[in-house]
This record gives C-alpha cells, structure tokens and sequence, in this order.
C-alpha cells in the first residue's frame, strides 16, 4: 500500500497543477505567434525600412541643398627691420555663406527605374514579412499539437500504470495471505518501477513541449502550463488537386518572392545599361562675403592710428552641367555583361523554384491522402487492442492467461495507442505542409 499511497500523493499534486493552468486554443496560439514572436516582429521592421525608402526624393528626383558657412579670423603682430614696412598690430576677419544646389534633369530615365527598385524591395519585404509568418504559424500548429501528442502519450502510459499498481496490489495481497510467490512479486514490481519511471520521463517532455510552445508564441513565462482545447485529431479537408494547385502558383510566398527577385535582377541590368546614357545636372548657388580687416595705420603727421577696412561681396550663379560617358577602361561593359549573368541566374532559380514547389505539392499532396488513410486504420487498429485488453484484464483476475501475456497484451495497447497518435500528428503535418505550399497556410487559421 505504500506505493499506492505515493502514486495517489502524486496524483493530488500533479491534479492540483494541473486545475491552476490557463486554457490555450490553437487559434489563441497563432495570435500570440503573430502578435510576439520574435523573428515576425524582425521582418515586420524590415517592412518598415522598406516602406520609408520607398521615396522619390531617395530614388533621386528632387535637387541636392547644401548650405555652407566659413569664419577665419587671423592676427599679426609685426615688427619689421624695413623702415619702409609697416608696423604694429593688424586683423583679419572673413565671414562666408553660401548657398548652393544640384539638381539632375536627366540621366536615362534612371529616377524612375530605382523607383520601381523601391517598390518592388517593398513588395519583397512584405512577402518576406508572409513568409515569416507562414514558418511561424508552421512551427506553433505543430509545437501546439506535439503538446497535445505528448500529453495523450502520458495519459496511455498513466493507464499503463494504474494496471500495474492494481496488478501490483493484488500479487501483495496474495503474498500476505501465503496465496503467492516471490518471484512473482519482484516481476510485479520491476513492471511496476518501469511504468513509473515511463511516466515521469513523459511528463517531463510534456513540460518541455509546453515550453517549446511558449517561446514560438513569445511568452515570457517560460515555464506557464496551459490546458490545450483543440484535440489532437482533426477533420480532414479533401482538396481538388488542380485548384490548389492553382492557389500555389499565386499565393505562394516563395514563388512570388521570386518573381520580384527576377523583377529587380531586370531592373538592375537597366540601370547599369545608363551608366551610358548623358547626365544633364543643374547646379546653382548664391554666396556672400563679408570681411574685416582692422590694423596700425600710419598718419602724415605722424604716429599711428588703428584703422577698420569693410568689404562685402555677394552674387549668384546658375549652370547646366552635361556629362556624356566616353571612355573607362571598359567598365561600364563589364558591369552591364555581370547584371546580364545576374539576370540569368534569377531566371535559373525562378526555374529552380518552381519544379522544386511542383515537386513538393505533389509530395504533400500525396502525404496528406496517405496520412488520412493511416489514422483510420490506427483507429481500427487501437479499438481492437482496447477490447483485447479489457478481456485480458478480466483473464487475468480469473487466472487463465499468465502475468507475462498480460504484459504482452498491455504493450500491444500501448504501441496501438501510440500508432493512432503518431498517424494524428503526421496528418496535421501533411495537412499543414500542404496548405502552406499552396499559400493556403494563414487564410486558413486565421
């Protein structure tokens, strides 16, 4: 009776912490996901440098202002062995400001290009920005329903050792009253051990799981318990093969992260093809002067007299500047032929993409049909080792089957058990791939 009473005190505790747990739907995961985790909140302040780039005064369209303003103030003192040279102290100060501004009237249409530049880097981050949230989502609904795995795999392997407590109880019972064997005993007991060992290996991969779990949605508790609503099977959706695929081609974040690679590999070979093209800059500018200039006069009747000079000067200037590219060794040649090669190679991937997206629909697609296939079956499977051993149970109270075929039967509902959980979880992985690769993944839990 003493283990019974640890395992009941074990109970009490593990009941306790389990009624303190706040309740976590799948959907109320994916919030907390979008809403926290660390890498979406990365790429969505990617988004926010792109956007705020996306200016025409950044791609080039409005002209450059610089204001400049210079001060030099210089004093001498001289002492000169001519008689004919002044002497004394003198002074010298300059005040400059200058205004001035260059603006581009043409360069080969290069302004509009890099704003297109601007707008399709934009475009990226935010498929980017999908992207990271379709990887996110990914990871939560499996991490969600790997707790939910786990935790039902402890829940097996606690009625596992609830059979081998009773079994247990009964064999002292019988050893008590001179009815058993001590061989019998100490196999009861090491089943027992074994079991208990099981659980609490289990139950710390459920924690574990939890935590896990945590971090993808970016709670900060660690260790907080949550009691997951959402069971691990799922309804399976069956999908027209030719409209999903449909869906992949025009949803798929990866595929049009792609396309807009391809875009910017174009757009980029057109602003090396106007390193070519003249440049026509207007540059204008208005400074002023001002300058004093104070020191030891000579008089004609003689001594000397401090004496201040002023000047100032202002004016403006307007010019047009054409530079017409004609020689640099080459260098304008070797740039346009190394954005020619770049482009290729975004096609190259474009190409590379696709039949590897292709591939992996059919692959998940396929999956996905399969898996559904597996848990009806495991179903089968695990409702028939369930009848086998509740009558087995019943065998064993009567004495017509050994300790040893009741510890065969109990395994063969446990691996039954855990086939049943094993085929529910990949379903929801196939599932999951699936509409992720068909751009399906957000639409659908959100």
């Amino acid at each position: 009776m003493k283990h019974f009473a640890l395992l009941i005190l074990f109970s009490l505790k593990g009941f306790y912490s389990y009624s303190q747990v706040n309740t976590l739907s799948l959907e109320e995961a994916i919030h907390y996901t979008l809403d926290q985790n660390f890498e979406i909140k990365i790429e969505r302040m990617n988004l926010q440098d792109a956007e705020q780039q996306n200016t025409w005064g950044n791609a080039g369209r409005y002209p450059q202002v610089q204001l400049q303003s210079s001060n030099n103030l210089q004093y001498q003192y001289s002492s000169p062995a001519s008689p004919f040279a002044l002497e004394g102290k003198s002074s010298n100060n300059s005040i400059n400001l200058g205004l001035s501004g260059q603006w581009v009237l043409y360069n080969g249409f290069n302004v509009s290009i890099r704003k297109e530049q601007f707008e399709k880097l934009e475009e990226r981050a935010r498929w980017q920005l999908l992207y990271e949230m379709e990887e996110q989502i990914d990871q939560v609904v499996q991490s969600y329903y790997m707790v939910q795995y786990e935790n039902e795999k402890l829940k097996v392997l606690e009625r596992i050792l609830k059979l081998s407590r009773d079994k247990l109880e009964t064999t002292e019972l019988h050893n008590k009253v001179g009815a058993g064997s001590q061989f019998e005993l100490a196999r009861d007991q090491t089943t027992f051990y074994t079991d208990s060992t099981n659980y609490i290996d289990q139950k710390l991969v459920c924690e574990n799981a939890q935590r896990d779990l945590n971090f993808l949605m970016g709670i900060e508790a660690i260790d907080q318990q949550y009691q997951l609503t959402d069971p691990l099977s799922i309804t399976p959706i069956h999908f027209n093969y030719e409209e999903l695929y449909d869906k992949m081609n025009t949803y798929n974040s990866s595929l049009q992260a792609q396309k807009i690679n391809v875009y910017l590999q174009e757009n980029n070979y057109q602003q090396n093809k106007n390193l070519k093209s003249i440049t026509l800059m207007a540059d204008m500018s208005y400074s002023g002067n001002t300058n004093w200039y104070t020191a030891d006069m000579p008089q004609l009747e003689g001594g000397f007299k401090e004496e201040t000079n002023r000047g100032f000067g202002y004016g403006q200037t307007i010019g047009l500047t054409l530079s017409v590219p004609i020689y640099n060794g080459g260098k304008n040649n070797r740039q346009i032929q190394s954005a020619i090669i770049k482009k290729e190679q975004a096609q190259i991937e474009m190409d590379r993409v696709e039949l590897y997206l292709k591939k992996e629909f059919t692959k998940s697609y396929k999956e996905y049909q399969n898996a559904i296939r597996k848990v009806e079956l495991s179903k089968e499977s695990l409702n028939a080792a369930e009848k086998n051993l509740v009558l087995s149970q019943k065998q064993l109270e009567q004495g017509t089957i050994t300790t040893f075929e009741f510890r065969q039967v109990q395994n063969s509902f446990l691996n039954s058990s855990l086939n049943l959980f094993n085929a529910q979880f990949v379903l929801i992985q196939s599932h999951v791939a699936l509409l992720r690769v068909s751009g399906q993944l957000i639409s659908n839990f959100q």
